[in-house]
């Protein structure tokens, strides 16, 4: 038997096939096209009227620092520390000890006027020489008596000024007087002054004060328990030192200063840096909402969009068009035939002839 002979390829079809994939590769690559070149006419054609510089947020480490450390010589101790375990995740201002910046700023509050001429760091400075001028440069003449409730005063006078001058969303940490031990001078201070101030200070921040926006590190009960582990020091800071962590007066050792550095850097951390929260925006910022931006990625889109919209307009015709002409192809032969099958009067008579002779036979 023989075997049939293979159909001829079909040289339409494969024709057909290979436009199809040429048109979704040209679509595709027209559509990637679109992007990188609206960008370039839009850069080509912008004359920088637009500045969006004021609509950025600064990044969490910058010039200015995202974190301000306030405090005396005891945070002097462990402040490097601390400065060492943030960065690069945040960068520290600086240290805020008793230095003649920070001093003049507390003798300005003493006698400087705070308006005109006198209200410059002239002011400042001309308050500060003549402090020291008085106390005869003795430092230890700075400390002045403070009752409990000027203390209390004092602190939320220094809460409101710094809320005042803090970011939006910036966070405020407060830390509680770390104890004294019972061999310091109790002519300077003791630690029952300590607990009462502590208790003043958990009145305002925390989350029973009156601010509770301020977190509360509690200082002096780490302290306390890091010392109290030890059954030999179990009884700091009532009766006795504890000078493996506090070994100089209220002056923490080096292993005393690391635990204080670790728990401030631990309070820190999570709120170094952090993100802004939403809708917390200056009002240099809101003042572009409602306006039209020229933006180079928003073009492009809109570019990509028409262009693809043409695109489909396109292959709508193209497809439209074959269509109508392949349904005219097929009508033709059809109109052909009917042409030429014109009824003929002798074919009916010889037809009937021929269905007559049937019937006889």
């Amino acid at each position: 038997m023989a075997r049939a002979a293979p159909a001829p390829p079909n040289w339409g079809a494969r024709a057909a096939l290979r436009q199809r994939y040429a048109l979704i590769w040209a679509s595709t690559f027209a559509v990637v096209l679109s992007y990188f070149g609206s960008l370039v006419v839009v850069r080509a054609i912008d004359d920088g009227g637009v500045d969006c510089r004021d609509t950025c947020r600064d990044a969490p480490d910058n010039e200015t620092g995202t974190v301000l450390l306030i405090g005396d010589s005891i945070l002097k101790g462990y402040y490097p520390i601390v400065e060492s375990i943030l960065d690069p995740g945040a960068k520290c201002m600086e240290d805020g000890t008793v230095r003649r910046g920070v001093l003049a700023k507390l003798v300005y509050g003493r006698f400087g006027s705070g308006n005109g001429y006198c209200g410059t760091s002239y002011g400042v400075n001309f308050c500060l020489d003549r402090y020291l001028a008085t106390t005869k440069n003795n430092f230890s003449n700075i400390y002045s008596p403070v009752s409990f409730d000027e203390y209390e005063a004092n602190m939320e006078a220094m809460y409101r000024k710094l809320r005042g001058a803090l970011a939006p969303n910036g966070t405020m940490i407060f830390g509680t007087t770390t104890p004294v031990p019972p061999s310091y001078d109790s002519n300077k201070r003791v630690n029952a002054d300590v607990l009462e101030l502590n208790v003043r200070a958990r009145a305002l921040f925390g989350p029973a004060g009156k601010y509770p926006d301020v977190r509360l590190n509690d200082l002096y009960g780490r302290v306390v328990d890091a010392c109290k582990r030890d059954p030999a020091t179990a009884c700091y800071p009532e009766t006795c030192d504890c000078p493996l962590m506090q070994n100089n007066g209220v002056h923490f050792s080096p292993a005393g200063q690391r635990l204080n550095a670790v728990d401030v850097a631990w309070w820190i951390a999570p709120f170094a840096g952090a993100p802004a929260d939403a809708g917390e925006r200056a009002p240099e910022i809101e003042k572009h909402n409602g306006e039209y931006r020229l933006e180079h990625w928003k073009v492009a889109l809109v570019a990509q969009a028409f262009l693809l919209s043409a695109l489909g307009l396109v292959a709508t015709c193209v497809v439209y068009g074959r269509a109508r002409a392949r349904r005219r192809g097929d009508a033709a032969p059809m109109v052909a035939m009917t042409t030429r099958r014109v009824p003929d009067p002798e074919d009916d008579g010889r037809a009937l002839d021929r269905a007559g002779d049937t019937e006889m036979l």
